[in-house]
């Protein structure tokens, strides 16, 4: 072998920093950012249920990004059991996030194409809801895995000890960063030559390890579902691979990608989803129109709202906002209510002093008036 392929093969094997590579992580989860893309799936279930082998799922997004504003449509189906026959409904809905401090999802009904909700957070997202736990798997793209807290995967390692070591991915030379984080062990797979790309992530949770906010080994007995078997999770894995990647517009694009979600329960009965990804068209934006990230879907005016953090109080989407209701209801009942308060012991007091004051002013004005 030549000096120059011993140099050569000495730097592609130089190990990387755990800072060096976690970085390189991040960077990866930013790059659907000032961007806009579509997004197609399709969710396959392999498991104990009669959906055994079928797309349970599938569907195209239309996604808008710029840091903390969004804009995401999505159209689909789903496949579900209903008295243990299969059915399929239309999915249709709209997310808007103009800012950070607003969030707006509008469903619309699949066959009439007319809304049918429309839901908000006025004061913003709450800390155990973030947009990436709001949407859907893609989001694990973007770093949110499911199970993890509703944080995204960047979060929990900053909290956690990092290692890198060599291996070897589906034959080729790679770099692994691993971490035991709170939520499971974590390991990233990065290719060992000077781009780095991130290969693949894995995720497995037991025992100790949290599942959200429980940990595993104290997971309740759930009763069983349309996918899910009677009993209790006792092992979960997660696995992401990114198999092809595209450069578009300078950025090194997932092109395809396969979310791989495992679920082991009492009696080793196993479930698979497999979330299928393809990015089909991506453009980088420097920066978005005014207007980019509002409501499209045509909603009635009058329409109600269901504000979750306010939900004690009715709101309807007027002039293209979200805002208190004013209803001919609302007012008979605050007319209804001075009424009763007025009328009352305490009220006819009142009522007789303010008429007795403004005789009384009444009486000054016309004297004043007859000496003048």
């Amino acid at each position: 072998m030549s000096l120059c392929a011993i140099l050569a093969v000495t730097v592609l094997m130089q190990a990387p920093d755990s800072s060096e590579l976690f970085d390189t992580y991040v960077k990866s989860t930013q790059v659907f950012d000032h961007a806009e893309w579509r997004l197609r799936f399709g969710e396959k279930y392999s498991g104990p249920k009669p959906l055994n082998g079928t797309i349970i799922r599938e569907g195209l997004y239309t996604i808008r990004r710029d840091r903390d504003r969004w804009k995401i449509n999505f159209e689909g189906i789903n496949r579900l059991l209903e008295k243990g026959r299969p059915r399929t409904e239309p999915e249709v809905y709209e997310i808007c996030m103009p800012e950070k401090e607003r969030y707006l999802q509008v469903g619309v009904d699949g066959k009439s194409k007319q809304p049918d909700s429309l839901i908000a957070y006025l004061h913003g997202l709450p800390a155990d809801r973030p947009i990436g736990a709001t949407i859907d798997n893609f989001m694990a793209l973007l770093g949110y895995l499911p199970g993890n807290g509703q944080y995204p995967l960047e979060a929990i390692l900053r909290e956690s000890s990092l290692s890198v070591h060599e291996g070897r991915l589906d034959g080729r030379p790679a770099w692994r960063l691993a971490a035991a984080t709170k939520y499971g062990k974590v390991n990233i797979w990065f290719d060992a030559d000077e781009q780095r790309l991130v290969r693949q992530i894995d995720l497995e949770k037991s025992g100790d390890d949290l599942s959200n906010k429980i940990a595993m080994k104290d997971m309740p007995e759930q009763p069983g579902s349309s996918f899910y078997p009677n009993g209790r999770l006792m092992r979960s894995a997660e696995k992401l691979r990114f198999e092809k990647y595209e450069q578009k517009d300078g950025r090194a694009v997932p092109r395809e990608a396969l979310l791989e979600t495992t679920r082991v329960f009492t009696g080793d009965q196993k479930v698979t989803i497999q979330y299928q990804m393809v990015v089909e068209e991506f453009k980088a934006v420097d920066s978005f129109e005014k207007g980019a990230f509002d409501i499209s879907t045509a909603i009635p005016e009058g329409f109600n709202a269901q504000v979750q953090d306010e939900p004690n109080i009715e709101y309807q989407w007027r002039s293209g906002k979200v805002v208190k209701a004013v209803s001919d209801r609302t007012l008979s009942n605050l007319l209804a209510g001075w009424f009763d308060s007025a009328f009352s012991p305490i009220g006819y007091f009142v009522v007789f002093a303010v008429i007795l004051t403004a005789v009384s002013a009444l009486s000054v004005w016309s004297y004043r008036r007859r000496v003048a």
